[in-house]
């Protein structure tokens, strides 16, 4: 029987007890009927309402056998549900609110298996997807502070992926181990700058690997996520690598440039103390300072290919020069303000002492 027939029987049957009763089926106006339940069946006597309590609280079931259909609606204290599916609890869905908080939509599988489930809670939606046993494979949430997420779940229901947006522009794609620790993250900020990070099993950053707008770099993490070693490429393609101690302080630095480039150790206070560098007239100079930073000892090559050595006081002036080559050799002895004032030299097999003055015009000569 369908239900345009259904209802015209059970339209057929309300007007006979109508007539039964002359017009007042449940009694007279003023009258208050009490019952525990009303039941309304069809004109084949099958059972096609309910109204009654149960554990939920008060419901209201809508359907029969002869329909294979059922919709529940029932309120109790703390919520109220609407259920429709079939009598044998397949393919239901579900609409309820649960103490005032929480208002949610579900959707079932033929297991009766919640399949996907639509929430809103304190404002905040969301959406969770399931295989056929039950198991949440697939969140979408939105917070209240505009971030928005997907998770990704396994079997076991531990996270394995998550895509976020921060609610400010920028945006993160998360992997992670069995553990649930994130070991693997791809970013890219609101500034348009893509972020690549790798952590260790205890969670903690490894490895790093971004462009950003004026450099290029990657950096490397120990065991216990201090910084230890920095790779970059500056804006114009220079490289650079710094190598790190505890405390994040570069303890050796490598850099080029088009013209120069060098290598420079530096000690715990972040004073560079050693300097080897090629110029840009390709003179090579090996540089060693001070605390202060004052350079105290220099060798470098001329470029008539002759090697000079300095030694220099706290300001860095030059104290005394030794240089030579195949046909000559000497030593410069400076004043406090860096003057020549005395020379010993040696040319071929003959030696030479040499005095000069303020002035550097010489004063003494021998022999």
């Amino acid at each position: 029987m369908d239900i345009e027939a259904q209802l015209r029987a059970l339209e057929e049957r309300v007007q006979v007890l109508e007539a039964a009763h002359k017009g007042n089926v449940l009694g007279r106006p003023d009258q208050t009927v009490v019952a525990s339940s009303v039941q309304i069946r069809d004109a084949v006597g099958e059972l096609v309402a309910l109204l009654g309590p149960t554990p939920l609280g008060t419901a209201l079931i809508l359907g029969g056998a002869t329909q294979g259909h059922v919709a529940i609606l029932n309120a109790g204290k703390e919520s109220a549900n609407l259920l429709m599916g079939t009598e044998q609890n397949q393919s239901m869905m579900s609409l309820g609110v649960h103490e005032g908080k929480q208002v949610q939509l579900s959707m079932h599988g033929e297991t009766g298996h919640p399949t996907a489930t639509l929430n809103v809670v304190k404002n905040m939606p969301g959406l969770s997807l399931k295989d056929k046993d039950g198991h949440t494979r697939l969140r979408l949430n939105l917070l209240e502070n505009g971030v928005s997420s997907i998770h990704f779940q396994d079997p076991q229901g531990r996270a394995r992926a998550t895509f976020m947006e921060d609610g400010s522009g920028g945006v993160s794609l998360m992997f992670n181990d069995a553990a649930e620790k994130v070991r693997a993250t791809l970013s890219l900020t609101r500034d348009g700058t893509p972020v690549l990070m790798f952590a260790g099993e205890d969670g903690k950053m490894r490895v790093t690997l971004a462009v950003e707008p004026d450099m290029i770099g990657a950096r490397l993490y120990d065991h216990a996520g201090n910084l230890r070693l920095a790779i970059g490429c500056a804006e114009g393609g220079h490289p650079k690598i710094a190598l790190m101690n505890d405390e994040k302080n570069a303890r050796i630095v490598l850099a080029a440039t088009d013209d120069n480039s060098g290598l420079q150790l530096f000690d715990s206070h972040q004073a560079g103390r050693l300097n080897l560098s090629i110029n840009a007239d390709e003179q090579p100079w090996f540089y060693i300072k001070d605390g202060a930073g004052a350079v105290r000892f220099k060798l470098t090559m001329a470029p008539d290919g002759k090697p000079v050595l300095c030694l220099c006081d706290e300001q860095g002036r030059p104290l005394t020069t030794l240089a030579g080559d195949a046909r000559a050799s000497g030593l410069v002895i400076h004043d406090p303000n860096g003057k020549a004032m005395a020379t010993l030299c040696l040319h071929g097999d003959k030696p030479q002492v040499i005095l000069l003055d303020d002035q550097g015009e010489p004063v003494f000569n021998a022999p």
